[in-house]
């Protein structure tokens, strides 16, 4: 698998590429970034479907992850201070970084820009951030103004849609809100480290009965007002599995997860800071200026687990605020889509369901 340079210090991007489908002259590319503990081998399934759909997919590997450039230690130095400044200059040097990947993706492998004619579009990049992966993607559009002018105006001619893909609370800049309104294990003393990493992979893979009418009166409301409050919300919503899920065998991850990299860098970015993530997130949703021809397509798994419920539930209420205030027009576009019947790992258990769902919204 190929590695792109993202930097003059020699750092690397490892990625997957399922290549140009044979029989579509213009197809959308689709760039495909994983979470927390899998690497981008956790969307390997998708690729067999992915020409019968016009899909060309990069599965592409963060830092860390892959064959991708590892942190150096005084790189996740800056995730152990207090300072914001530090914090968030990580942050805007790893979507360089992935600003980088896309431009010299593009340049070097006859990308089909996006084209619009009556109504509808052809070709162009769409950005798919899954779970904790998303971490970047408010980011991205929020510090995009202080990208090289040359790899904004050479992405602008080919972004179209940014697909974030059953988002939990932190990368989004959520409030955890207390215990006894969304509980969670990891923030309960009683359960232990063992503990904790024995439901760890059943939790990711779990199904869980969280499709309520009130889980759809949450992702179908139209105003503000329809939403049903964080505390209604998010006490309906259980956060065990509904049984011992049957995908829960190791073996068939073989070689696709990053044990060491979660702890060493995936956590501490997932939870950077709560104030950055909601400002950039607050950014992205109400300022376009940078890559104005951008949606937003939300993708909410129906019977995935409470963190990432919450999260969706929580961007869903931020769109809705803000539909109060802006009216101006300058707002960017977004949809919710529901994934029905789907848990947190769709795209690996029901891929063939899930690259047709990608090419219909990105």
């Amino acid at each position: 698998m190929p590695l792109a340079p993202v930097d003059t210090h020699g750092t690397q991007l490892h990625y997957e590429d399922s290549g140009a489908p044979l029989e579509v002259v213009t197809y959308t590319t689709l760039v495909l970034l994983h979470g927390v503990y899998f690497n981008s081998g956790i969307f390997r399934p998708l690729i067999p479907y992915a020409a019968e759909n016009g899909l060309r997919l990069v599965l592409l590997n963060g830092r860390d992850n892959g064959e991708s450039t590892s942190f150096t230690d005084d790189e996740l130095k800056s995730l152990a201070v207090t300072s914001r400044e530090e914090r968030e200059a990580f942050l805007k040097r790893r979507v360089h970084e992935y600003a980088s990947f896309l431009r010299w993706y593009v340049e070097n492998e006859d990308t089909p820009l996006l084209e619009e004619a009556n109504g509808n579009r052809t070709g162009g990049v769409s950005l798919v951030m899954w779970s904790g992966g998303n971490g970047y993607g408010p980011a991205f559009f929020a510090y995009a103004d202080t990208f090289p002018a040359h790899t904004r105006q050479v992405l602008q001619k080919y972004l179209r849609s940014y697909v974030i893909y059953d988002a939990p609370m932190y990368p989004l800049g959520l409030p955890h809100p207390p215990q006894d309104e969304l509980y969670s294990p990891t923030r309960d003393p009683t359960w232990t480290r063992e503990r904790l990493q024995a439901a760890f992979l059943p939790g990711l893979v779990g199904h869980y009965s969280n499709d309520t009418p009130l889980f759809y009166r949450a992702f179908n409301a139209t105003s503000f007002t329809d939403l049903p409050s964080r505390r209604e919300f998010c006490t309906a919503l259980k956060w065990q599995p509904d049984s011992e899920p049957a995908e829960t065998d190791p073996s068939q991850f073989d070689g696709i997860t990053e044990a060491a990299a979660l702890h060493r860098s995936a956590v501490p970015i997932l939870v950077l800071g709560e104030e950055i993530c909601s400002e950039n997130t607050k950014k992205m949703l109400s300022d376009r200026k940078n890559f104005p021809k951008v949606t937003l397509e939300c993708v909410v798994a129906s019977r995935g687990m409470s963190e990432t419920i919450y999260g969706m539930y929580g961007l869903k209420r931020m769109l809705l605020e803000r539909d109060l205030e802006e009216k101006d027009g300058e707002v960017r576009e977004a949809r919710f889509h529901i994934l029905e019947g789907a848990n947190h790992m769709w795209h690996w258990l029901k891929p063939k369901e899930t690259a047709a769902l990608f090419a219909k919204i990105a």
